[in-house]
């Protein structure tokens, strides 16, 4: 019952965006540039794909503290329902399994030390952490060595592809799975933050994987030719993004998403109702009488079971 009052869901058909950016901007028709177009990303950003989902039970990750002024330079990270992660762990640990995972990849300027400290202390020791940073140096690791289940690895993350680039302490998204043994394990939050936009070329390995991911919390760096495909790709795979962050510190041209996994039974739910509602207001249009001259009002009545439809709303998460 918590969850069918706390959650709700907002239809944002990701194909019916009202000002996408020109992916041949700066360039001749025909071209596309695949780096970030930056110029038009705080646009694009500011216009489109807000968050779709309400998730009242999440937890802002990654805070800085008065103290610690220059120690977070990353925009903070949203995580929805950590409680209903750990309760998740201790089951499947009571059950003979492993507890939570967590996977956080960063090759950016950032330090997520606060990420990483924060995500470890509200999932508790039953969240087994694997921080993926191949240009740290060991100042920047040091808050993260003393924490326990916490692993810091010397690789990055790349796209099948770049993998013919040849780039030393880079793995794919298949082959860190594999060289961790990982496979067939859930994955209950990934994070990913680059600042070259290895995003770009990543998401589609992560979202092919045979990985199941429960929440996806990724910074979008641009907005090159391919971010419409991003999201619809993200919906095709059952995400819907609850929370959206601007990057202020870099004008808004970056932006920071959250993103979580429901049951197909949800969007099943969700176009029904769509459906219903777009049925219902249709024939009461039609059964408008006509105006009788050119001053007359129409006045526009409610849906008499607009109560029944919202109460509909308010229905379970269906989290995978």
């Amino acid at each position: 019952m918590r969850y069918q009052k706390q959650h709700r869901h907002v239809d944002n058909d990701v194909r019916n965006k009202r000002r996408h950016i020109d992916v041949n901007h700066g360039a001749e028709m025909g071209q596309h540039d695949n780096a970030p177009i930056q110029e038009s990303a705080h646009l694009f950003f500011r216009d489109n794909y807000d968050g779709e989902f309400t998730c009242l039970n999440e937890m802002q990750m990654g805070v800085a503290h008065d103290h610690q002024p220059h120690l977070h330079l990353q925009t903070p990270k949203w995580l929805c329902d950590p409680q209903r992660i750990v309760a998740s762990s201790r089951e499947k640990i009571h059950s003979g399994g492993g507890g939570s995972l967590v996977y956080a990849f960063n090759d950016g300027a950032g330090n997520p030390s606060r990420f990483i400290k924060d995500i470890r202390d509200e999932l508790g020791d039953e969240c087994e952490i694997h921080v993926f940073a191949p240009h740290w140096s060991e100042k920047r690791i040091k808050h993260l060595l003393t924490l326990a289940n916490v692993a810091i690895h010397s690789w990055g993350i790349e796209g099948k592809s770049d993998s013919h680039l040849g780039r030393k302490n880079y793995l794919t998204f298949q082959e860190t799975i594999a060289q961790l043994g990982h496979d067939g394990h859930a994955i209950d939050v990934l994070s990913i933050d680059c600042n070259d936009g290895c995003e770009w070329s990543t998401y589609m390995d992560i979202l092919d994987s045979d990985s199941l991911i429960t929440q996806i919390l990724i910074e979008l760096h641009g907005a090159p030719y391919q971010v419409n495909d991003f999201f619809l790709e993200i919906r095709r795979n059952g995400y819907v993004a609850f929370h959206k962050e601007s990057n202020t510190v870099e004008d808004g041209k970056s932006a920071a998403y959250s993103f979580i996994r429901l049951a197909p039974a949800f969007f099943q739910e969700s176009a029904s109702l769509i459906s219903t509602v777009n049925s219902k207001t249709a024939t009461k249009q039609m059964q408008k009488k006509p105006m009788t001259n050119a001053l007359s009002t129409q006045h526009i009545d409610l849906p008499q079971d607009i109560h029944s439809i919202q109460s509909h709303q308010r229905r379970p998460m269906h989290l995978i």
